[in-house]
């Protein structure tokens, strides 16, 4: 796949907008400041500095109670039932934690390396049947372009479904290649097994072993062996499995646009509340690819949208048309029984189908049949790439109602003294006749009296 002379040229175009083109080329190891797995070369003395940051940070949980954060050294089984163990860095926190504090921990006191991608994976949270060869395809997919745009990938943390998926995948291509791409679990703490051993009396720093008592449930789940990171979130009003949802977006959007760097969301099969999320980041315009055999939310709406997608260049330039079509396509979709199928007693999605039709640029769809021309890690960087447009386009439009709001500042009063000082420039500014009628300021123009109009000032149809 490396080679692939297009999937090179989408890569150029990446990191020529990000003006970091030598990284492309860089032989892994060559970058010394490459993230490196935490804590692994700390010295008593840095770790001490690190704790007395975290401190000072000031992170509580739900109750107002004191954080607890550390290092967690999760044992579990790779693809082949071998035992693992890794160390991730941790921290346990309040799920209205103010962002920019989250921000911090991870660039300041985890140390970790500016991305210049953030991949978010989501879909599925239980054991997923994938065929051999798309499984392969999205492994390796999913670690070369992360590895290619030194990106950050976050999921649900767990070592389930397609979290753990995209946890096996990052460390095998880690381990290979000798670096560390950083893989962040963002998980809601009061569903994580043995949870009493990351907090409990005497919150604060500490170390843990940690290791998968029981399987998981609907209620619970176990923290995941092969990721770096860990954001463990404690939501007393949603304390069950999606508590961390608005935390999770909230906290990729921030670090989206603070670091200005694009985000791709990645989905693999899931229920109802994948359709919900797919929803909410295309109207956050962020990109979405669904992979399509995998079957479940993202097989569902890859199949809704593919009579669409042909027509996206001419859709787009009318939106309702896209809207009518969209509409018609969905009713459609929905009484071939097809949607029954793939998402059973998904009842309630319509509304987040039709968003997500109606905000068709930012939907990629990889299926199998198009492998043979295109590799998963080729429609990754494509949806980076076109993430690069919208992150432009914001940026342009910012800039521009700057500049107008510079230009009409001067005509805007803001206290009754400046619109009595404005007024009366004005008055020396326009010359006024002798009846008390005011002049073009900018000198004659030929034109006199009202003309064939009815009256003077304006002269409605």
């Amino acid at each position: 796949m490396a080679s692939d002379p297009e999937l090179n040229e989408t890569r150029r175009s990446f990191f020529s907008r990000q003006g970091l083109a030598s990284l492309m080329w860089q032989p892994p190891g060559a970058d010394e400041t490459t993230t490196r797995l935490p804590h692994a070369d700390d010295s008593q003395a840095d770790t001490l500095v690190r704790d007395a940051y975290i401190k000072r940070l000031g992170l509580k949980m739900a109750d107002g109670g004191h954080a607890s954060w550390g290092t967690v050294r999760v044992l579990g089984k790779n693809v082949d039932a071998e035992i693992v163990s890794s160390e991730a860095s941790f921290a346990c926190l309040a799920a209205d934690t103010e962002l920019n504090l989250v921000a911090e921990l991870l660039k300041a006191n985890w140390r970790l390396r500016p991305p210049s991608v953030l991949l978010s994976v989501t879909g599925s949270a239980q054991d997923m049947a994938l065929e051999p060869h798309l499984e392969l395809l999205f492994k390796r997919g999913l670690a070369e372009s992360a590895r290619s745009t030194n990106a950050w990938v976050i999921t649900g943390g767990t070592d389930s479904g397609v979290m753990a998926l995209a946890g096996a995948a990052i460390a095998e291509n880690s381990s290979a290649r000798g670096e560390l791409t950083p893989c962040i679990g963002i998980a809601p703490f009061r569903c994580v097994t043995g949870k009493d051993k990351l907090h409990g009396p005497g919150a604060g720093e500490r170390t843990v072993s940690y290791r998968k008592v029981r399987a998981n449930s609907t209620v619970s789940a176990a923290l995941d062996p092969h990721h770096t990171h860990f954001l463990l979130v404690d939501n007393d009003k949603t304390p069950g499995f999606g508590g961390e949802i608005r935390f999770r977006t909230q906290l990729e959007e921030r670090l989206s646009n603070d670091m200005r760097i694009p985000k791709v969301l990645l989905v693999l099969s899931g229920g109802k509340g994948t359709v919900e999320m797919v929803a909410e980041s295309v109207k956050r315009c962020t990109p979405v690819v669904l992979v399509k055999e995998s079957g479940g939310a993202a097989q569902a709406i890859a199949e809704f949208l593919a009579p669409l997608l042909p027509h996206k260049e001419q859709l787009l330039q009318n939106r309702p048309l896209l809207a009518e079509r969209t509409a018609s396509q969905y009713r459609a979709f929905a009484a071939s029984g097809r949607l029954g199928e793939l998402m059973p007693g998904g009842a309630g999605e319509e509304a987040w189908m039709l968003s997500i039709g109606e905000r068709l640029e930012f939907v990629h769809c990889f299926a199998l049949e198009q492998q043979s021309r295109k590799s998963f890690d080729a429609a990754v960087m494509d949806a980076i790439v076109s993430s690069f447009t919208v992150i432009e386009d914001r940026q342009r439009a910012l800039e521009e109602r700057k500049r107008r709001q510079c230009a009409l500042a001067p005509l805007r009063p803001r206290t009754p003294d400046a619109e009595a000082k404005t007024l009366a420039g004005l008055a020396n500014v326009v010359p006024f006749d002798s009846v008390g009628r005011p002049r073009n300021p900018r000198g004659r123009t030929g034109i006199t009296g009202r003309g064939l109009l009815g009256k003077w000032g304006p002269n409605h149809a």
